[in-house]
């Protein structure tokens, strides 16, 4: 299996920087303070299994803006900037002043065969750079290897905070996530959801809720997405960059329908360097 998938490098990497990307871009309405884990990468291996028999593979699939229940791969080595608006803790601007967070960490182990550990740590200020931020450590396991693969996780975010972010409580998301595909033609579109719960999800991050989205590839290189927390839905869309392995942007809205008063545009750039 594995050096078949070998020849699918490239997707794997397009879906680990285009998860990367998407979090990153909508962790948070505060991209200071509330700012969670900017990068959901993983090497989807079942995944790519089951779509590497399709005569066109299109895109790859990307959930904007919540906890995933996937790692990095082993040995991936990620890093990702994130540029938006400031928001305060209960969603309310703050000197529309943009600011942006960095974060970076490694993938260990195959959720595939045993149990996957991400750590990570993010700088939640790039203006005053390492001012503030905080660790994180996630858990995953595939508990399906079926055609659409499905994965659970827990995650520890918020962990060890300095500066403003010593004053966060730390968080913890169960989440299940799932990858199939619809094939058109002669064209196969790679589709993943999540699903999750958390102790930080709702009132800008402050109590527990469910988070829920959807995320598909739709041309080359390309992925859109959805998610919401109940509060909010957050909207999305990453590039992978095809001349530089491992690169990707992302762009997109939180608050869309501006419901909790906090809309705001953002941007992340994204890259991903294998230590294997």
């Amino acid at each position: 299996m594995y050096p078949k998938l070998r020849c699918f490098r490239k997707y794997i990497y397009a879906i680990t920087t285009s998860l990367i990307a998407s979090h990153g871009v909508f962790a948070e309405t505060d991209i200071t303070l509330q700012a969670q884990d900017s990068e959901k990468g993983e090497r989807i291996l079942e995944y790519i299994k089951a779509i590497s028999t399709a005569p066109t593979l299109t895109g790859f699939p990307s959930v904007p803006g919540i906890d995933s229940a996937t790692t990095a791969p082993d040995g991936i080595v990620f890093i990702s900037a994130v540029l938006g608006e400031r928001t305060s803790s209960n969603g309310a601007r703050v000197d529309k002043k943009e600011d942006g967070n960095l974060a970076f960490g490694i993938g260990l182990g195959d959720a595939n065969t045993g149990i996957s550990t991400q750590l990570s740590v993010t700088l939640t200020s790039v203006q005053n750079f390492a001012s503030s931020g905080y660790a994180n450590l996630k858990f995953s396991r595939l508990i399906y290897s079926g055609e659409n693969p499905i994965y659970a996780a827990v995650s520890f975010d918020r962990l060890g905070g300095w500066g403003d972010s010593s004053v966060l409580d730390s968080s913890q998301t169960l989440s299940v996530t799932g990858f199939s595909a619809f094939i058109s033609d002669d064209k196969k579109y790679p589709f993943m959801w999540t699903l999750g719960y958390g102790s930080n999800v709702k009132d800008g991050g402050s109590e527990k809720g469910f988070q829920a989205g959807v995320g598909m590839g739709i041309y080359k290189n390309t992925s859109i997405g959805l998610s919401t927390n109940g509060d909010q839905v957050n909207a999305g869309a990453s590039f992978n960059l095809p001349d530089i392995e491992g690169a990707s942007i992302s762009v997109g809205v939180s608050d869309v329908f501006d419901n909790s008063d906090a809309r705001s545009a953002s941007i992340g750039v994204n890259y991903t360097i294998s230590t294997l």
